[in-house]
């Protein structure tokens, strides 16, 4: 892996985290959500698809303990978000899960919901400085 390929991998990684927080922001203040939903396993996430795509490559580049610092905090974020997909789930009804739709929350699990979130963005922003940890790394690196 060369240089400005691991700074494409990381802003495309960037980019990604952005996105899927921003997605989680709008179904918690019950917008509708256009294109693809939030993947419930980091496994399935494109943020962990792109990462891994020449894991070792970046990790030789950047350090292994950085990469392996930001996987743990991308498998954290989607452990936190499924708990807001786990309420949202709970209150999908037979109406919603045959013509879509937004289930709504009670007042507690919305609450619930709310805090999750809170947690996210605190997450998504230690994700996204490591991330930018990672690019400064490179930019140092020659070539």
């Amino acid at each position: 892996m060369k240089k400005n390929d691991a700074l494409q991998v990381v802003a495309q990684a960037k980019k990604l985290q952005n996105g899927e927080m921003q997605k989680v922001m709008l179904m918690v203040k019950k917008i509708p959500l256009d294109g693809d939903a939030v993947a419930t396993s980091y496994l399935e996430c494109g943020v962990d698809k792109t990462l891994r795509e020449d894991e070792e490559g970046l990790k030789k580049l950047v350090g292994a303990s950085l990469i392996e610092e930001i996987e743990a905090l991308h498998k954290a974020w989607h452990d936190e978000y499924y708990k807001i997909y786990e309420l949202y789930q709970k209150e999908k009804g037979l109406v919603s899960k045959l013509f879509g739709g937004q289930p709504k929350l009670s007042e507690l699990d919305q609450e619930k919901a709310n805090s999750y979130s809170s947690d996210l963005k605190e997450l998504t922003r230690k994700i996204i400085h490591k991330l930018e940890a990672a690019e400064g790394r490179l930019k140092l690196l020659r070539g």
